[in-house]
């Protein structure tokens, strides 16, 4: 007969202790799998609505591997859901106080003093790429500028909007260029959405997966899903959304 000594009954206990923990956390983990799976985010271009219901055709892509598939499903967008309309903003309508995420490339130089006066640092953000105003529109933090990697995010607030406009970053002032054709990306909440979620509209469509709907239509699609946030992207900033803007 074995005999049972306090370092095997030590190392008994601590094996059943692990096997245990790993069967009451398995059901914590199956539950976390299903939340996150069930949860959607893309951009896509509606369809028509359905006519029996709140449910429209969404056309996306969705990756699978190093591709990407043409996909569509149907998205619910119920009366008093956010939605939001993306368009370009305009310098002038900055103001102190205001916080942009813009992507442009700081610099700091010595300037030299002359005739008794003292010299300083000259800070400036040049080349900005992208403004984005607050509003829902994310920015993409990964996104690398391929030529200069002296590019980057940077969350500023506005000092100064009347002249040259100047902006303060990582508690320095900077002043900031902007060029004429630099979009600034702005989004408002829509009162009254029902007249611009039509076929062709390009959406960004937040939610979770939901049932199909009971629907005369026999050809819409089994994959269905609830929107809790719908932003209307403008035609002109869709491509920004592959690159500078995040989903």
């Amino acid at each position: 007969m074995t005999r049972l000594t306090p370092t095997t009954l030590w190392r008994f206990s601590m094996v059943t202790s692990l096997a245990l923990t790993s069967w009451l956390l398995l059901p914590l983990r199956a539950r976390a799998g299903e939340a996150e799976g069930g949860s959607f985010a893309s951009l896509g271009t509606l369809g028509k609505k359905l006519k029996d219901n709140d449910f429209y055709e969404l056309t996306y892509l969705k990756k699978d591997g190093a591709k990407a598939v043409k996909k569509t499903a149907l998205v619910q967008i119920p009366e008093g859901t956010a939605v939001h309309q993306e368009h370009l903003g305009r310098v002038q309508d900055f103001k102190e106080g205001d916080k942009l995420q813009l992507y442009g490339k700081p610099e700091e130089r010595e300037v030299p003093g002359k005739s008794g006066i003292a010299g300083g640092v000259d800070r400036i953000i040049k080349g900005t790429q992208i403004v984005v105003a607050g509003g829902e529109i994310k920015v993409n933090k990964d996104y690398k500028d391929p030529k200069d990697k002296g590019f980057k995010w940077c969350d500023v607030e506005v000092e100064k909007s009347s002249g040259s406009l100047k902006v303060k970053f990582e508690g320095q002032t900077y002043t900031l260029t902007l060029d004429k054709k630099t979009p600034i990306v702005v989004s408002a909440k829509v009162e009254k959405p029902a007249k611009l979620l039509k076929t062709g509209v390009k959406v960004i469509i937040k939610g979770s997966s939901t049932d199909k709907p009971a629907t005369e239509d026999k050809k819409a699609p089994e994959e269905a899903y609830k929107a809790s946030t719908v932003i209307i992207v403008a035609p002109n900033l869709a491509a920004y959304h592959d690159s500078f803007l995040s989903i």
